[in-house]
């Protein structure tokens, strides 16, 4: 648990720092493009070249992301039939968090080195998720936990948007998934 919890904080900060990196350019209006949930190509190609540079916080980040775990070609995937969040059988919701957000993690990884292993590998998970998860979630606070843990599957799959390697099968079943999310955040709010 404490290994688990350890990942967890660390994929937050190697996050978080990339996200401050993004941040500390001055802002301006900007046309949304794909992929742009959290971050645009832009943004990529600007830190891709930060990195490149060995320039900090950009270098220091990207070194943090390829020495995480949760970045691991060879780690297989967990995906749940339903995520029970709190009550339930079992509680899974923290481990359903943490796999959305190495897939994200993998797809960032292949947005900034360009190797594909990590966008497949990041398709592999969205892949064994879209085909397992077969209801949306449930237990304690089942709203909170579709919204959170849904804009985390979210956000990986917006981050290889554009991936010629993923196929249309592929994003059409993983579109499939994430509407078991959509589904529960609009019960839960009307």
């Amino acid at each position: 648990m404490k290994q688990s919890i350890r990942g967890f904080l660390r994929a937050f900060t190697c996050i978080f720092l990339l996200l401050a990196a993004v941040f500390c350019h001055p802002a301006v209006a900007q046309t949304f493009v794909h992929p742009g949930a959290l971050n645009s190509q832009a943004d990529f190609d600007r830190i891709k070249a930060k990195v490149a540079a060995g320039q900090g916080p950009w270098y220091d980040s990207y070194l943090t992301l390829c020495n995480d775990s949760l970045t691991s070609l060879t780690t297989g995937w967990s995906p749940y039939q339903t995520i029970y969040r709190g009550s339930g059988s079992p509680d899974n919701y923290a481990q359903s968090q943490t796999q959305a957000i190495r897939i994200y993690l993998l797809a960032l990884r292949y947005r900034l080195s360009g190797d594909t292993r990590y966008a497949d590998k990041a398709i592999k998970g969205m892949d064994a998720w879209s085909n397992t998860m077969t209801g949306g979630p449930s237990g304690n606070n089942w709203g909170l936990a579709a919204g959170l843990c849904g804009y985390e599957f979210a956000v990986a799959g917006e981050t290889l948007r554009g991936y010629p390697g993923w196929s249309q099968t592929s994003i059409n079943n993983y579109k499939n998934f994430l509407s078991l999310f959509v589904g529960e955040n609009r019960d839960h709010l009307f």
